[in-house]
């Protein structure tokens, strides 16, 4: 596993160094040095101490059968994202699931469906956000001016996905029975290999849309990721504020799924990939690029250092070492049932 981390390490640096390549350090201190309205800092740490507590509540509408406490459900949550962070290969994903299981005998396949779930529900509002990006045509003063031409493709094309996928979930939700009927014998015509995996993915993906519920869950869900999304975009605001860049909000809802898309690079701390990508959406947006990199470090920091800050004041309360989150992890994931195909 060691080369493994080795090489998470060595892409870490590779991609942050693509974020900096075209920008002089002194530029980038400078527009530190620049920084207003540094009360909005401590605004953004408050917001994200908020976002914890949406997303623990996000998350038992996903667990409402597991009579979980909110107080175990937020503390269990908060030592998650933590664990995001500090452990490699996205392996602290584990860690929810494997916490419930161990503490209150939450099946592990229901917690690692409500984190697919999850994950998906997040996917889906950034797409929704980019709609909305792209429809309005506010796309800042682009220094890549070709990529106005495609914004009109680019909405019509994320237009039709996000509402297949919106289809899709409700008549998950409504006929669920129905959907793994007619599914059947589709995957039966496919050869055994992809028969298993694709027979595999949907049945995990079949039981997180299980976890909806019913329609109102589905609503609180909608309204929840709503107002966390725009936590998240107005941390990205303030942010504009600090260094006196000319973005709106809606630029900064977008920048969000940039972020996520760095984010999503299993490097190291989020090393790398968070600064490329954000530093990325910044520049099409029109920011000159060492601003747009002082911006992308400074944004990093404040959410890595957050998430570390509560998870670190919340751990002790998990009765749970980082050694043993690792071990427990490890033995958990090596135990998980292969699931059955549809």
């Amino acid at each position: 596993m060691k080369w493994k981390y080795l090489l998470l390490v060595i892409l870490s640096i590779g991609l942050l160094y693509l974020a900096l390549m075209d920008v002089n350090l002194d530029d980038i201190k400078d527009n530190f040095s620049k920084i207003v309205k540094s009360y909005n800092l401590l605004l953004m740490v408050f917001i994200y101490f908020v976002i914890l507590f949406i997303r623990a509540y996000r998350w038992g509408l996903l667990l409402s059968g597991s009579k979980l406490s909110y107080n175990h459900l937020f503390k269990i949550n908060t030592v998650g994202m933590f664990m995001v962070i500090a452990l490699p290969l996205r392996l602290g994903e584990l860690y929810r699931p494997v916490l419930l299981n161990r503490d209150l005998k939450v099946d592990m396949g229901e917690g690692m469906a409500s984190i697919f779930l999850e994950r998906f529900i997040d996917l889906f509002f950034l797409l929704l956000i980019l709609l909305i990006y792209f429809l309005t045509g506010d796309h800042g003063q682009t220094t890549l001016p070709f990529l106005s031409v495609k914004f009109q493709t680019l909405a019509y094309s994320t237009a039709l996905f996000v509402g297949s996928v919106l289809l899709g979930i409700i008549f998950l939700v409504l006929f669920r029975e129905r959907f793994i009927r007619l599914i059947e014998p589709v995957l039966r015509l496919l050869p055994e290999i992809i028969h298993d995996w694709a027979g595999n993915f949907l049945s995990s993906f079949i039981k997180s849309m299980g976890l909806v519920g019913s329609l109102k869950n589905l609503l609180l869900l909608t309204v929840s990721s709503i107002v966390m999304w725009f936590c998240y975009a107005s941390c990205g605001f303030l942010l504009f504020q600090c260094f006196s860049v000319p973005l709106s909000a809606l630029h900064a809802m977008a920048l969000e799924a940039f972020v996520t898309l760095g984010v999503a690079i299993p490097t190291p701390g989020l090393v790398g990939g968070f600064h490329l990508f954000t530093k990325s959406g910044l520049v099409l947006m029109g920011v000159a690029p060492a601003v747009a990199a002082a911006f992308a470090i400074m944004f990093h920091f404040i959410q890595v250092a957050c998430a570390a800050l509560f998870g670190l004041i919340v751990l002790p309360s998990t009765r749970i070492s980082l050694k043993e989150v690792k071990n427990s992890i490890k033995e958990d994931s090596d135990e998980l049932p292969v699931r059955e195909t549809c």
